[in-house]
């Protein structure tokens, strides 16, 4: 008996079902690996885009200043909302420090 047939007997035995008619999953419960480089992808350009957007709508002489508070804003909404998720997510499993 080679090894590749114990570990399929092993697998089998453990799982209460064969193999082999184990019915596939069409989708992986959290998305698969494509979507998931994707969506980053879209988002970090999204980001990126950020500190030039000034430079599209403003004169040149105020677009550097323009992108500075730009990328400070987002930067605060981003962790506020990022702070207030965590801080939603401990009061609702109970753990939040005092």
């Amino acid at each position: 008996m080679c090894a590749d047939t114990e570990a399929r007997e092993l697998a089998e035995s453990q799982l209460d079902a064969p193999i082999a008619h184990r019915p596939r999953d069409k989708a992986a419960p959290f998305g698969n690996a494509g979507s998931a480089a994707s969506l980053s992808f879209l988002l970090f350009a999204l980001g990126a885009m950020v500190p030039l957007l000034p430079y599209g709508v403003l004169p040149a002489h105020s677009a550097l200043l323009g992108s500075i508070g730009l990328s400070l804003a987002a930067l605060l909404a981003i962790g506020a909302r990022a702070a207030a998720v965590t801080y939603l997510a401990g009061r609702l499993f109970g753990s939040v420090i005092r």
